[in-house]
């Protein structure tokens, strides 16, 4: 299987509703044997609970506990976001 990443940075086209019309725009074209998926900034980390193929820009290597602001592999896996491709 094929499979690239679309980085949407933080590019106007990938952030606020431009980063939903994007991932819709990108899953439409999803096939087979074709994987397209999406690293997303934080803040669009929520586009993981409607399409497939997200994953995060960043993440933390912590544990839960004292991390303020730390985005934490648990909490991706609970939001359905993609932690290996």
């Amino acid at each position: 299987m094929f499979k690239s990443i679309v980085n949407f940075k933080v590019y106007r086209e990938g952030i606020h509703g431009n980063g939903e019309k994007l991932a819709r725009d990108l899953s439409s074209i999803r096939k087979e044997n074709y994987d397209l998926i999406m690293a997303v900034s934080s803040p669009q980390l929520y586009l993981a609970s409607k399409y497939k193929g997200i994953i995060a820009q960043h993440v933390d290597p912590f544990e839960s506990g004292a991390h303020t602001g730390a985005i934490i592999i648990e909490e991706l896996l609970n939001m359905g976001v993609m932690v290996h491709f």
